[in-house]
């Protein structure tokens, strides 16, 4: 169960991530990759003024699914990454009709 400090970090990026990565390896330098930024938001509520919250890694995901997966940006097939400024990082897909 991780635990992250909430306080002045209270903001994530959602990023869509390519459908197909390179087919090359890495050994040796990098290959440039496109993520694209699809939304960003301040994900912890009530936290004090001057003060902090500690959320918990699974708690705010299962808060957060629900909402991002009513986005229209949403794509089928396709993975978003959601990375936050207090060190909290998921992926998700959008949910199929019926799932």
């Amino acid at each position: 169960m991780m635990k992250y400090k909430v306080d002045g970090n209270n903001f994530c990026r959602v990023f869509e991530l390519p459908i197909k990565f390179t087919e090359y390896l890495c050994f040796g330098g990098s290959h440039a990759t496109t993520f694209k930024m699809v939304d960003w938001f301040n994900p912890v509520s009530d936290i004090p003024t001057a003060g902090c919250k500690k959320v918990d890694h699974d708690e705010l995901v299962a808060e957060l699914l629900p909402w991002l997966q009513q986005k229209k940006y949403l794509k089928p097939d396709q993975t978003y990454l959601v990375l936050c400024d207090f060190g909290m990082c998921f992926q998700f897909k959008k949910e199929q009709d019926g799932d």
